[in-house]
């Protein structure tokens, strides 16, 4: 929910990168939620695990597929995982 989602926000801004994708994991609901799926996925990039990332912002795409936000962190996502071709 709205709560969740507030302290994975917070979290993230801390720096508290696994507590982001413990928070969303154990949350009802997320695996339909693009902004949980963003929330894991910029976790997974914090800690530079970038085809997490990528994967986890896949989904958020393909669940809100018109949100440049969710492109452009797909993008940094695909760079980071440094697979140019």
């Amino acid at each position: 929910g709205t709560d969740t989602a507030d302290r994975a926000r917070a979290a993230l801004a801390a720096g508290r990168y696994r507590e982001v994708l413990n928070l969303v994991r154990a949350e009802p609901g997320t695996e339909r939620n693009p902004a949980a799926w963003l929330a894991r996925g910029l976790a997974h990039l914090r800690l530079n695990e970038p085809f997490d990332a990528v994967r986890c912002l896949d989904v958020a795409v393909a669940l809100a597929p018109g949100r440049e936000a969710l492109l452009f962190h797909r993008g940094v996502a695909l760079h980071a995982t440094k697979r140019y071709a």
